[in-house]
C-alpha cells in the first residue's frame, strides 16, 4: 500500500484526459491495481491490493490483498483475501473477507451469501448482516438486522435493532437503542445487556434537532455565502467563469474530488500511524464539501443576476443579496422527494469543482473574452 498515494493521483490525472472518452480508467503499480470512473467494474482477478473509486463500483473477482472502496453504490461480490475498507451510498457485500471489514454508508447490507472470516464494524442508516461472521460484530445505524451466524461479541449502537430467525450469536449481546424485536427463531447463547433510557432521552433530542436543525444549518449557509460573495467579491467573482468556460471540466473536477479525499483518508488509516494524517484529511474534505456548497449557491446568485441584467450585478451588496436567496432557494428544492437528492449532489460537484478550477486565472480570462 505504500505505493497508492502516488498512483492515485496519477489515476487522477488520467481521469481527466480521458473522461470524454472512456467511463472508467484504471493502473497498475506493481500487483497493485488502481481504478476511478463513473462505473467501475473488476472482473479480472487483482494480485496484490485494490484501491477503487466512483459513482458505481463493482467486484466481481478475488482480491488476493485489500480492497479499499469508495462510492455511490458498492458492490462485493467475489473473495478478498485481506482487509476489506468500503465507504458509499450504498454498500452490498456478497463475497467472502478472509481479514476484518470496516464499512460504512447510507445502506449497507452484508448478503446471506457472505463470510466475514475476522471482525465486522460498521456504521450505516440501515444495516442489515445476514452472512456469517466469525469475529465479533460492532454497529452502528438507525436501524440494525442480525440475521446471521456470528461467532463472537455483538456490539449494537442504533435506534432499531432486530434479530432474525436465523441470528446465532454465540457471544455476548450489548444493545443501547429505542426498540428490539427478536423473533422466536433467535439464538444467544450469551449474555443479553439492554439500556433503552438513555437511547429514549437522545431520540427525544434529536427530533427536537430534525425539527428546528434543518433551518438553522440554512441560516448558517446564508452567512457563508453572504460572507463568501460580499467579504471576498476577488475570490467568488472567479467561480462562475469557471463554471461557463469548462463545465464539463468543472463536474469531472469536482466528482473527483469527492471521491478521492476520503478513499486517501482511508489509505492514510489503514497504516495507523497515519491515522492522524488521514483525519486532517477528513476535516479538509468536510469543510471543502461545504465551501463548494456555498460557492455553487454564489455561481447561481451571480448568474441570476447577469440574467436579470441587473444594474448592480457586480455590487458586493446585490452579489451578497442573490447568494442568501439562492441559498433559501435551494434548501427549499433539495426538500422534493427524489429529484431534492439529485439537485444538492449535483450542486455539490459544480461548487467543488468551481472552486477548485477558479484558482486558475486563466479560466476568467477566457470567460472575459468568451463575453
Amino acid at each position: 500500500m505504500s505505493r497508492i498515494l502516488p498512483a492515485l493521483l496519477a489515476l487522477l490525472l488520467a481521469a481527466g484526459a480521458h473522461a470524454a472518452a472512456r467511463e472508467s480508467v484504471s493502473a497498475e503499480v506493481g500487483s497493485d491495481r488502481f481504478a476511478a470512473g463513473a462505473s467501475v467494474q473488476v472482473a479480472q482477478p487483482v494480485e496484490g491490493d485494490l484501491l477503487a473509486a466512483g459513482g458505481r463500483v463493482r467486484i466481481s473477482a478475488p482480491v488476493k490483498g485489500d480492497a479499499v472502496i469508495t462510492g455511490g453504490q458498492v458492490d462485493v461480490d467475489d473473495a478478498v483475501a485481506q482487509g476489506l475498507y468500503a465507504a458509499g451510498g450504498e454498500v452490498r457485500v456478497n463475497g467472502s473477507v478472509a481479514r476484518n471489514a470496516r464499512m460504512a454508508g447510507g445502506r449497507v447490507e452484508i448478503g446471506s451469501g457472505a463470510r466475514i472470516d475476522g471482525n465486522l464494524t460498521v456504521a450505516g442508516g440501515d444495516v442489515a448482516i445476514r452472512g456469517a461472521v466469525k469475529g465479533y460484530v460492532q454497529a452502528a445505524g438507525g436501524r440494525v438486522l442480525v440475521d446471521g451466524p456470528v461467532a463472537g461479541n455483538v456490539v449494537v449502537r442504533s435506534g432499531h435493532l432486530t434479530l432474525g430467525p436465523h441470528a446465532r450469536i454465540d457471544g455476548d449481546l450489548d444493545y443501547r437503542g429505542n426498540d428490539l424485536v427478536r423473533d422466536e427463531g433467535a439464538r444467544v447463547a450469551g449474555a443479553v445487556t439492554l439500556n433503552a433510557a438513555s437511547a429514549r432521552r437522545g431520540e427525544i433530542a434529536a427530533r427536537r434537532g430534525m425539527r428546528y436543525g434543518p433551518w438553522i444549518w440554512t441560516a448558517g449557509l446564508m452567512v457563508m455565502a453572504a460572507l463568501l460573495a460580499g467579504a471576498l467579491p476577488r475570490v467568488s467573482q472567479r467561480f462562475a467563469p469557471a463554471v461557463a468556460v469548462r463545465p464539463g471540466l468543472t463536474v469531472l473536477t469536482g466528482f473527483l474530488a469527492l471521491i478521492a479525499f476520503p478513499a486517501a483518508a482511508v489509505v492514510f488509516m489503514i497504516t495507523i500511524i497515519g491515522i492522524p494524517l488521514g483525519l486532517l484529511t477528513l476535516l479538509a474534505w468536510l469543510m471543502l464539501l461545504l465551501v463548494g456548497y456555498v460557492a455553487a449557491a454564489v455561481v447561481l446568485g451571480d448568474s441570476a443576476l447577469r440574467a436579470f441584467k441587473s444594474p448592480a450585478a457586480n455590487g458586493t451588496a446585490a452579489r451578497a443579496a442573490a447568494a442568501i436567496v439562492a441559498v433559501l432557494a435551494l434548501a427549499l428544492l433539495t426538500r422534493i422527494p427524489f429529484l431534492g437528492g439529485f439537485l444538492a449532489f449535483a450542486t455539490l460537484i459544480v461548487g467543488l469543482g468551481a472552486v477548485l478550477l477558479s484558482s486558475r486565472p486563466a479560466l476568467t480570462a477566457d470567460a472575459v473574452a468568451h463575453n
